[in-house]
This record gives structure tokens, C-alpha cells and sequence, in this order.
């Protein structure tokens, strides 16, 4: 319709984008019916009576995209948990934290200690992808809410998810840029 304004689509709504990621977030698991299913509900999900409690639409859009991917995460609000999580990923075929770095998480070493042994491990599984990375996706709230990837996709994820509006990072990124400024400091 000629004089009619049309704007244009928010950044969540470039199904082809949105698409990707889904399918970059499943390792590759879903077939397209699916992947349209969940990128259908993320973009409705502003409009979905079960988010009307959502905050923004942006947020309605993150639970959606966790609630249609939720077998892909792992979820915890202590490391232990996220690691229980990660391990159900793997059907239980994933080691548990070995006691060096249990020792180190204790002895302040933290999450950090946690994120590099994982690093590690991740590197030795799925060799024909590069191995697996955790992402983690930012929920304003306290748990870790993370995601398995194919080590090899990690930058595209991390750039769909910037493009997208979603806030995502790799956690051992994030606790060593913390660690950073203390760096500088004692050198």
C-alpha cells in the first residue's frame, strides 16, 4: 500500500538469524520442522499468554528460546549443580570434577579452576567438530543457565546472539576478564 509505513522487524524477528542459532545451540539435533517450531514460539513469544509475565518482549523472547531448548541446558546456581547438568548432557558419560580441582575451587581458585578443567574435557570429546564449549546465556537471575556447543561454532553463536539481543558469553571468559583489572594491578 503506497504511503502505508511498514518498520522494519526487530532484530529477533530475522527468522533466518534465529534459525541458525536454534540449530548452532542443538549441536545440529533439530530437523528444520523443528527448528521452525521453536523459532515460531520465540518469536511469538511477546504475544504468548504463558510469558504475559515477562517484563519486555525481549525477555518473553529469552524464556522461550530456554523453555524450547531446555534439553540442550545445563542450569545451576553452585558449579557442583551445573556439573550434575553438564554430566545429563551426556547421558552420564561425562567425568566427575576430579579432586585437584575440586581442591582448587576451594582454595580459591573458583569457578575459574571449574571452567578450564571443563575447557579440557570438552576438547576431547566430538574431535571431527574441534570439541564442545559452554556458553552460557544471561538470564538476570543467579543460576547459570549454559549451553553445550560445538567449539567450532562458539564465535558464530556468540555473534547470532549479539545480533539477536540475547546475552551470552562463555563463562571462563567472563570469570578471567574479572580477574583481569587485579592482573594489571600486581604487575
Amino acid at each position: 500500500m503506497i504511503g502505508s509505513f511498514n518498520p522494519p522487524l526487530p532484530t529477533i524477528m530475522m527468522p533466518t538469524a534465529l534459525k541458525e542459532f536454534v540449530q548452532l545451540l542443538s549441536c545440529n539435533a533439530l530437523d528444520e520442522s523443528e527448528q521452525d517450531d521453536i523459532v515460531r514460539q520465540i518469536v511469538n513469544a511477546p504475544d504468548d499468554p504463558e510469558f504475559e509475565w515477562a517484563d519486555s518482549p525481549e525477555q518473553a523472547r529469552l524464556f522461550a528460546l530456554t523453555f524450547a531448548l531446555g534439553e540442550y541446558m545445563a542450569t545451576g546456581d553452585k558449579l557442583d549443580e551445573l556439573h550434575e547438568q553438564v554430566q545429563r548432557l551426556f547421558d552420564d558419560d561425562f567425568p566427575e570434577i576430579p579432586a585437584p580441582t575440586l581442591d582448587d575451587m576451594e582454595n580459591g581458585g573458583g569457578a575459574i579452576a571449574y571452567f578450564e578443567w571443563l575447557e579440557t574435557e570438552f576438547c576431547q570429546y566430538s574431535a571431527e567438530e574441534g570439541g564442545y564449549d559452554l556458553v552460557e546465556l544471561d538470564m538476570m537471575g543467579s543460576d547459570m543457565n549454559a549451553i553445550v556447543v560445538y567449539r567450532k561454532d562458539t564465535p558464530r553463536v556468540l555473534e547470532l546472539a549479539k545480533q539477536l539481543d540475547f546475552k551470552m558469553q562463555r563463562p571462563l571468559d567472563y570469570f578471567r576478564d574479572l580477574l583481569q583489572p587485579h592482573r594489571h594491578q600486581h604487575a
